[in-house]
């Protein structure tokens, strides 16, 4: 299941301000949601390090890079590892809102980055400079990623934007799609900007009403010094939020720890619930601090499992097959294969499982988590195709003959593929070793081989005799030519596999009766004391 909204407004009339909620993204999926962040505070260039926790074996669902903009900006090139981002109009996410101190007319941008994030890659180094003057700056970045992994518990996320202007003190109601599961950690983190410090130009965060803790004061990643922007780094998976960067993954916010577990304050299953960002410069300070954004992540502690995989499921006798699981929500794994080599498995996705022998076979998976647990079990999921027929190599004088019948052939030399030789037969051009392997119409090999061939020869009976037989194709008797007068002999006949299906003696004129052999190609073997010949001749 899956859920996915992106700029939903929402307004409602209250007495001390317009609230405004702006959701960028929000969905419900299996895997795993970071952020983090880096600020040089208004001086308009900089660069740094935002570290994050990605699972190197999950696939990105969604990644954004958000900052944000006081007043008019200029243009802005952002460089993010190999990625050359713009900031522009055109990725404006939020309605203008008015900051009477820094530039007037702001707003928060974001740019999709779902197809540039690696999730082996957790170490981003960003840099950036922009021209313009006095307070007309991109300022305070935070990336985020959303990451899936199917074995890992569902997670829910939303980014809410800023909408209001600054004020001393802005409320916002948030609506879920998704309720609140208590019984698990409920990740809530600030992506703020310009707090000097916590003591006299900070924020007071509310959740429901309870106050978190008060923020400001740069994050350790950020330069030092600085009225740079405080931000809340993390990870959520398994149901558990992680603190990054100097985060606590406690209810307590307080200095630049701008993460909160809120899973205490919050009702069960709660998808509606309001904030407020309050600011304390003292008397007569001025609002100027930015909370651009803020971003949940929690999970669910009550998903059952469902156990769902995939296998290349049609193969050869005597080879092996991978299996994919596709399981949602699961810890662990019982893996059955009745027939196969090994026959049980608790790997999550299990490789090389072989089999033998041909026939159908059941694949069973049982799935579990803490809830409970799903089996899966796929009548005859694996089919084994029949074994292919027997191969084997006879020598005919120079040329090299393999049964017949199969769907292709690849001939090999000294263990080397021969470029073109893919028929039933071959001519030897050199002497040595030789295999095929014939393929079957399931794509199925089965190989012959045949050593110490010695090429370039002539059949013979005796020194300088050549030996022929006619006529081929025939179809009742075949006459031998250019034997010894007198030869006394035996002939052998072999069909294609090797079999001897007729032993009939030579007449004095040199012939031999086959009329009794149903038509096929056959080869045939005459032998004279420690002399022999072979040929291979058609059958009509």
């Amino acid at each position: 299941m899956s859920r996915r909204i992106t700029f939903l407004f929402f307004l409602s009339i209250v007495t001390c301000s317009i609230q405004a909620q702006v959701s960028l993204y929000e969905d419900q999926f299996n895997g795993g949601v970071t952020g983090g962040s880096f600020s040089s505070g208004v001086t308009g260039s900089g660069s740094g390090v935002i570290t994050l926790h990605i699972d190197s074996t999950s696939t990105i669902r969604k990644a954004y890079l958000m900052v944000g903009r006081l007043g008019p900006a200029p243009t802005m090139t952002v460089n993010l590892n190999s990625m050359v981002l713009t900031f522009d109009a055109s990725n404006q996410a939020t309605p203008d809102f008015l900051t009477g101190i820094y530039g007037g007319l702001s707003a928060v941008h974001a740019i999709d980055i779902t197809s540039q994030v690696n999730p082996a890659v957790n170490t981003y180094n960003i840099s950036y400079a922009q021209a313009g003057g006095g307070a007309n700056f991109f300022t305070d970045f935070y990336l985020y990623v959303a990451y899936q992994k199917n074995s890992m518990p569902l997670v829910n996320t939303v980014i809410f934007l800023k909408t209001l202007d600054f004020m001393a003190t802005e409320q916002y109601t948030l609506n879920l799609v998704n309720p609140v599961d208590t019984n698990v950690s409920i990740g809530f983190a600030m992506h703020g900007g310009y707090m000097c410090d916590a003591s006299s130009d900070g924020e007071n965060i509310s959740v429901a009403s309870t106050l978190l803790g008060n923020i400001g004061g740069g994050d350790p990643n950020n330069p030092p010094n600085i009225c740079a922007g405080t931000a809340g780094s993390f990870y959520y998976e398994n149901n558990t939020l992680f603190g990054l960067n100097g985060d606590s993954p406690n209810q307590l916010m307080a200095a630049s720890d701008a993460l909160s577990d809120v899973k205490n304050i919050l009702p069960n299953n709660a998808t509606v619930f309001d904030v407020q960002f309050e600011h304390f410069g003292g008397p007569g300070s001025s609002p100027d601090n930015s909370m651009w954004a803020w971003i949940m992540a929690y999970g669910n502690s009550n998903v059952q499992p469902t156990a769902v995989f995939s296998s290349p499921n049609h193969i050869c006798p005597g080879t092996c097959t991978d299996f994919t699981n596709l399981s949602l929500n699961a810890t662990s794994f019982i893996w059955s294969f009745p027939g196969g080599n090994p026959s049980v498995s608790t790997d999550v996705n299990p490789t090389s499982i072989c089999y033998n022998t041909p026939g159908q076979y059941n694949v069973e998976l049982i799935a579990t988590n803490a809830n409970g647990s799903d089996t899966l079990i796929l009548p005859n999921y694996i089919t084994v195709y029949p074994s292919p027929a027997p191969q084997g190599i006879l020598q005919g004088g120079d040329t090299l003959y393999a049964n017949s019948g199969a769907v292709s052939y690849q001939w090999y030399f000294d263990g080397n593929i021969i470029p073109g030789a893919t028929f039933s037969f071959y001519v030897a051009p050199q002497s040595g070793n030789y295999n095929v392997v014939a393929t079957d119409n399931n794509g199925c090999e089965v190989e012959a081989a045949i050593f110490d061939v010695v090429a370039g020869l002539t059949p013979t009976l005796s020194k300088g005799e050549g030996v022929a037989i006619f006529p081929n194709p025939v179809l009742e008797t075949l006459t031998i030519r250019g034997l010894p007068y007198g030869t006394v002999a035996e002939i052998s006949v072999y069909n294609v596999l090797g079999e001897m299906v007729l032993t009939v003696p030579l007449s004095s004129a040199g012939q031999a009766d086959i009329s009794s052999l149903p038509p096929e190609i056959y080869v045939l073997e005459l032998i004279s004391g420690c002399q022999y010949f072979h040929s291979r001749f058609i059958k009509k």
